[in-house]
């Protein structure tokens, strides 16, 4: 009875310590997707005080901080990017009357080429308040997409929209004041050649 009792309590024990090291590592790979990479690094060293967590915690910290040097260097990138042309303002389309609508262009001074380029426009009200904000992505390479505008942005190139092309809102944004609008590249993708 003796032995049973033993094994029933080590199989607990494992279990728990099973338990604990999977949970750690969800944590840490939330705090991981979140860019809350020294967070991440904490709680794989926590992982790594589990004998059974030790192989995970050092993938982890592995991942973790190659995950933090690539976001560094995109954030050091952003202000590579600039917006050369941009305009928020009122247009009449075919259907529709006075619709939101923005002119993006850009230009990539560093020495990288772009799969990838996120823009946010935050659009505001008379008194220069925030009152929403639409993401737009001028340039965006991706198997699905096809055509002249399936193309990377080179070191040097520019990105500009064609004349009288616009992106437009659903919303019909009535608070917005016409031109009260700011953008910003919050976001790259280095192409992978």
């Amino acid at each position: 009875k003796a032995n049973l009792k033993e094994d029933r309590i080590k199989r607990e024990k494992k279990e728990a310590e099973q338990k604990k090291v999977k949970a750690l590592k969800n944590e840490a790979q939330e705090l991981l997707d979140g860019n809350k990479f020294k967070e991440a690094i904490a709680k794989y060293k926590t992982l790594s005080q589990i004998s059974s967590g030790i192989g995970a915690a050092g993938t982890g910290i592995e991942k973790t901080t190659k995950a933090m040097n690539e976001f560094t260097e995109k954030m050091n990138y952003l202000n590579k990017v600039t917006i050369t042309e941009f305009s928020a303002e009122r247009i009449d389309t075919y259907s529709k009357k006075s619709v939101p609508a923005v002119r993006i262009s850009l230009k990539n001074n560093g020495d990288r080429s772009l799969d990838k380029v996120k823009v946010v426009v935050y659009f505001q009200d008379k008194n220069g308040n925030t009152i929403f904000e639409e993401d737009y992505h001028p340039v965006l390479v991706s198997k699905y997409s096809f055509g002249s505008d399936n193309k990377p942005l080179k070191s040097g190139y520019v990105k500009e929209m064609a004349k009288g092309k616009y992106y437009t809102l659903d919303s019909a944004l009535t608070d917005w004041v016409e031109g009260k609008s700011v953008a910003k590249v919050v976001d790259v993708e280095f192409s992978k050649s």
